[in-house]
């Protein structure tokens, strides 16, 4: 009798299309807020700068991904962490959910969540020119 193998987790192909547009819907606030006032940067070198972030973060959790299936030493989740706030929390979610790395950890999880929550809300913040907190300030008062 053959011995069993190990089965590999494959995301359908439908599951990851619209993975792909969630995180880019996620990154179009962040992307046009690089673009308003005080950084001014072009749009294509916004998307640009955060696509290479991203694309660094997503290889570090592959590496980490390896290193734990090889039992190696790991990559401290406070480098993924610090990637994530840099911008690279998109790679950081396509891995966590194309890769299975990460994504059943829940202290891990509700840091890298407010890590998103937090750069969704700075980029309204920029993008809205400060409405966003002023309507809050005046929800809370």
């Amino acid at each position: 009798m053959p011995a069993p193998t190990r089965r590999t987790y494959r995301p359908r192909r439908r599951a990851t299309i619209w993975l792909v547009i969630a995180v880019g819907s996620l990154l179009i606030a962040p992307v046009f807020a690089l673009c308003t006032k005080p950084f001014g940067i072009d749009p294509r070198i916004s998307g640009a700068i955060l696509f290479v972030v991203s694309l660094i973060t997503f290889l570090v959790y592959r590496s980490d991904k390896l290193r734990a299936e090889r039992c190696e030493w790991r990559i401290p989740e406070s480098t993924l962490h610090s990637l994530e706030f840099m911008g690279g929390w998109a790679g950081g979610l396509l891995a966590q959910r194309l890769l299975r790395h990460k994504c059943s950890k829940l202290s891990f999880q509700v840091e890298f969540w407010l890590i998103v929550a937090l750069h969704q809300y700075v980029a309204l913040h920029l993008v809205t020119a400060g409405r966003i907190t002023r309507e809050l300030v005046r929800l809370v008062s």
